[in-house]
C-alpha cells in the first residue's frame, strides 16, 4: 500500500473506529477507506444543525430559506391597519405615524415585520425591542424612538441570581437583569422594553426561557442537506477527483508505489501535470494525457453515483411540512399546475399566514404602546388577490343564510331576536376581515 494511503489512514485513525485487517482486495478495507477519505476531505469540519445555529442554517440554506420567506414575506407583505375598541379605522397618533414610516433607521414597518416573522420562525424566539429616551422609564405612544427586532443569534439573556419563585413573578424583569445584544458593539437593553415571542413552548435553552427552534423537528434532514452540499463541494473543488493519484506500479520500470509517491519529484511532476490539464474549472479540460504512467485510486464517489437529489428534495418536503407550505409553492423540478397552485396558496393564507400575522398584530400592539390609548393593530386582507374567491363564497353563503332565516322567520320558526344574533355575527365577521 502506498505512502500517500498510509498517511491519510494514519490520520484519521483517532476519528473512525479500528478497521478490519488491511487488505486491498477485501471490500470492508474498501468501504473503511472510503469512510476515511470522507472525513479526511471534510477535516471534521461538517456544520451540524443545533437550535442556536437554526438562524444562520435559515439564511443559508435554500431548502430551509424558502418556507420561511414563503410565510415571512406574505405576512410582512400585508396591510395592518389600526383600528379602535370598536374595530373602527383611526388615524394614529403623529409619532406613531412616523415609526410606521420608519420604525428604525435600518427598516421600513413591512421589513421590521419581515424580520420578526422570519427570526421567530428559523430560530424559535424573536425580540421586539422598544426604543426610548434613557431618561423615560415609561412607554407610550410619544415616548417611542425606534422598534426594532432584534436578531437572535446576537441576544444573550443574563437572569437575577436572587429572583422570587417563577408562580410569583408577575414581570419579566424579575427574573430576567438584563439583555444584551451584540450588533455593532455590545449594548444591554432593559427586559421591561423587549417583547419576547416564543415560537414553541420553552425549551431548555437559558434556564427554560428560550424557545428551541421549529426546524429542531427536521434535524436529520438539515443534517443530510448538509453533508451533501458539503460532499458534492469537495467533488467540484478537487477538480472532479475525490481519489489518490499514484504512478502506475504496473509499467515497465515497475517502480514500486512507495518510492514514487515519497519521492518529490515524482510526486510533483504527476501532481502539476494533471492539475495544468485537467479539472472542471477554468479553461482546463475534462482528460488529459500524462507522459507519466499514471494510477487513480477513487476514494469516495462521484456525484452522479451519489445520486442524493431524489433524497434531498424529501428532506426539503420534510422541512416544508414543519411550516405548512405545500409542495406546489416550492420550486420543484416536475412544476404545478395553475389549479394545484391557487389552492396551495389559498390553504397557506388560512392556515398559516393568517394565524401569524394575528399573533403579530398584538405583538406589534404592545411594541408601538397602541395598547396604551386603546389602539390595536389589525390585518386587512382586502388586497390578497387569491383570498377574493373565498370572499365571494362565502358572501355567497352567508346570503343564502339570511334568505333561510327570513323563511324560518315567516314559518314561525325562529324569532326575530335570533335573526339578529346572527346577522350581528355575520357582520362582526366581515369588520374583521
Amino acid at each position: 500500500m502506498s505512502g500517500i494511503l498510509r498517511n491519510i489512514l494514519n490520520r484519521v485513525q483517532n476519528k473512525l473506529p479500528k478497521a478490519v485487517e488491511v487488505n486491498d482486495s477485501s471490500l470492508l478495507y474498501w468501504y473503511w477507506l472510503n469512510q476515511a477519505a470522507y472525513n479526511f476531505y471534510q477535516g471534521g469540519k461538517c456544520e451540524k444543525f443545533s437550535d442556536r445555529n437554526a438562524y444562520h442554517i435559515a439564511r443559508s440554506v435554500a431548502e430551509v430559506f424558502f418556507p420561511i420567506d414563503s410565510i415571512a414575506d406574505r405576512v410582512a407583505s400585508l396591510k395592518f391597519d389600526i383600528v379602535d375598541r370598536n374595530g373602527e379605522l383611526t388615524d394614529p397618533p403623529e409619532n406613531i405615524q412616523r415609526l410606521l414610516d420608519q420604525p428604525n433607521p435600518f427598516s421600513t414597518f413591512s421589513g421590521l415585520m419581515y424580520d420578526s416573522v422570519f427570526y421567530e420562525l428559523s430560530d424559535g424566539n424573536n425580540w421586539l425591542y422598544t426604543k426610548t429616551p434613557r431618561s423615560i422609564k415609561g412607554i407610550s405612544p410619544d415616548t417611542i424612538s425606534s422598534v426594532w427586532a432584534l436578531e437572535p443569534d446576537k441576544v444573550s439573556i443574563k437572569t437575577k441570581t436572587n429572583h422570587p419563585s417563577i408562580f410569583d413573578i408577575t414581570s419579566i424583569s424579575e427574573l430576567i437583569s438584563e439583555i444584551i445584544y451584540t450588533k455593532y458593539g455590545k449594548d444591554t437593553i432593559n427586559p421591561d422594553h423587549v417583547i419576547h415571542e416564543r415560537s414553541l413552548s420553552a425549551g431548555d435553552h437559558c434556564d427554560g426561557l428560550l424557545s428551541p427552534s421549529p426546524l429542531q423537528a427536521a434535524e436529520r434532514n438539515i443534517n443530510n442537506l448538509l453533508v451533501v452540499y458539503q460532499a458534492r463541494y469537495k467533488v467540484y473543488d478537487s477538480n472532479g477527483n475525490a481519489g489518490i493519484l499514484t504512478r502506475d506500479s504496473s509499467s515497465k520500470n515497475n517502480e514500486d508505489i512507495d518510492a514514487a509517491v515519497n519521492d518529490p519529484i515524482s510526486r510533483d511532476m504527476i501532481v502539476n501535470d494533471i492539475l495544468d490539464r485537467n479539472g472542471l474549472s477554468g479553461d482546463k479540460k475534462l482528460w488529459t494525457v500524462s507522459a507519466i504512467p499514471l494510477r487513480f485510486i477513487k476514494t469516495l464517489a462521484t456525484i452522479s453515483e451519489l445520486q442524493p437529489f431524489d433524497e434531498t428534495r424529501e428532506d426539503a418536503l420534510q422541512i416544508a411540512g414543519i411550516y405548512g407550505v405545500d409542495k406546489d409553492l416550492l420550486p420543484m423540478k416536475e412544476g404545478t399546475t395553475y389549479t394545484n397552485k391557487e389552492r396551495a396558496e389559498i390553504n397557506l393564507y388560512q392556515n398559516v399566514v393568517k394565524g401569524m400575522a394575528a399573533d403579530k398584530a398584538k405583538s406589534f400592539t404592545k411594541a408601538f404602546a397602541l395598547d396604551k390609548i386603546g389602539l390595536r393593530f389589525q390585518p386587512n386582507y382586502q388586497e390578497v388577490e387569491v383570498l377574493q374567491t373565498d370572499v365571494k363564497t362565502s358572501h355567497e353563503g352567508d346570503s343564502i343564510l339570511i334568505d333561510n332565516l327570513i323563511k324560518m322567520k315567516n314559518a314561525g320558526l325562529i324569532d326575530e331576536d335570533e335573526i339578529k344574533d346572527i346577522t350581528d355575527k355575520i357582520i362582526e365577521e366581515y369588520k374583521n376581515g
